[in-house]
């Protein structure tokens, strides 16, 4: 009897998975938890058939529970996984917020509608910077508008506020960019120190109330740029970026954006880009322009698009380089006709100016070339105003060229003042006239 059990007695196996790929690898149940399980399985098995071959049907009925909390543990690993993928599918379906680095913006339709509300403050700011270090603001520009005491005014007063950092007051651009930092178009400048800067800047955001909009031109870099002096904007004020307008008017994105170039399309005359206060106030105009919904129906567009796509077609501008080098090759190789039938002399004379002819036309090529690559600055001056000199100078012809009458003086603006801080308050209290 006993010979005959032991020969019932099942043999230890250790079990492991013949195909891990058709389990679950990930979560809850792990690979080597799942066989010591079946292993103490196996164990438990061999010492209940030992003690009694008559337990077989039990052990078949433990061997069928023991499955079935098997089955129901990969179907709850199963139903996780489903829920997690899901859960990431609906996550990368779901828009993008509209909140960027803390603040936000508004999308073009929305910021039209609050902006023709006319309850609102615009504040729009523009930063400039050291063309050779981004980390180096040189000047803080800032536009403030406050529809609340101009609802029927035919022209908007706009109150500007400039300041030139006086840690980098010697540092020039020129290289890159133009240099127009002491050419403020709007009034006085000041010259302010990087210490006095937060403050200066808390008083006149503590002024303007909640329901304020920051406007600006890709002003996303202006933004950030504000750690750099030692402050942060407040992200209650909602944000409201022109390109955006821009882009809400023309009905595409796929044209250039720049700031001189919606001045010159919207027909605003403008001077002296790239100075921080300049920048801000034209921000302003053109977020006024193009928030006007009866000024955006009036408009030809027709015209508008035509002129966008003759600056946009990155093709022709390629094709136009390549012909304009090509021509550049051709005058270089162009060999000079033959002088023969005059004599040396005459010929000499001859053959230099056709070289002179030459060499201008390839200047002019190259001239073009080197203007289609970047931004063309305007070098055209203002002549604020003229002085006894000036006045008794001109019509007299000039001793370097004939014929040319010499021009009055360029620009003549205002000195800039020191900071003080009673005198940006007595400015910021014409926001309550």
């Amino acid at each position: 009897m006993k010979s005959r059990n032991s020969a019932h007695i099942p043999q230890v196996v250790i079990r492991s998975f013949a195909n891990k790929d058709s389990y679950p690898q990930t979560n809850t149940l792990d690979q080597s938890t799942f066989d010591e399980y079946m292993n103490e399985f196996d164990e438990q098995s061999s010492i209940e058939s030992s003690s009694s071959s008559e337990n077989s049907s039990d052990l078949e009925k433990s061997k069928k529970k023991i499955k079935k909390q098997i089955n129901d543990k990969l179907n709850i690993i199963e139903k996780v996984e489903i829920s997690s993928n899901t859960t990431l599918l609906s996550s990368s379906s779901s828009p993008k917020p509209k909140e960027i680095g803390g603040y936000y913006y508004l999308e073009a339709k929305e910021a039209i509608k609050e902006i023709n509300k006319g309850k609102s403050i615009l504040i729009s700011i523009d930063n400039e910077f050291f063309e050779k270090s981004v980390s180096k603001v040189t000047e803080i520009g800032i536009s403030i508008y406050n529809p609340n005491y101009q609802q029927n005014s035919l022209f908007p007063h706009i109150i500007n506020i400039h300041f030139i950092i006086k840690e980098f007051i010697n540092l020039r651009n020129g290289s890159f960019v133009p240099d127009s930092k002491m050419n403020n178009i709007t009034g006085q400048s000041i010259i302010i120190s990087i210490k006095d800067i937060p403050n200066a800047l808390k008083s006149i955001f503590d002024k303007l109330p909640q329901d304020s909009f920051i406007v600006g031109h890709n002003i996303s870099g202006d933004l950030t740029s504000f750690k750099y002096l030692n402050y942060k904007i407040p992200n209650n004020f909602k944000i409201i970026d022109t390109t955006k307008l821009w882009y809400n008017f023309i009905n595409s994105k796929n044209v250039k954006s720049s700031l001189s170039f919606i001045l010159n399309i919207l027909n605003i005359p403008h001077s002296f880009l790239h100075n921080g206060v300049n920048d801000s106030y034209y921000t302003l105009l053109v977020c006024l322009t193009l928030s006007s919904e009866n000024l955006c129906k009036n408009l030809k567009l027709t015209k508008f698009k035509n002129i966008i796509e003759e600056n946009n077609n990155s093709s022709n501008k390629e094709d136009n380089l390549e012909i304009r080098k090509a021509k550049i090759q051709k005058l270089k190789d162009e060999k000079p006709p033959s002088f023969d039938e005059f004599t040396s002399e005459v010929a000499d004379i001859k053959l230099k100016r056709w070289e002179r002819k030459q060499k201008k036309a390839i200047e002019r090529l190259i001239k073009n070339e080197k203007l289609t690559k970047g931004d063309v600055f305007d070098s055209i001056k203002i002549r604020c105003s003229l002085d006894d000199k000036v006045i008794s100078n001109k019509g007299k012809i000039s001793t370097i060229k004939k014929f040319k009458n010499k021009n009055p003086i360029v620009n003549t603006f205002y000195k800039p003042t020191k900071y003080e801080n009673n005198e940006l308050n007595q400015l910021l209290n014409e926001l309550t006239l």
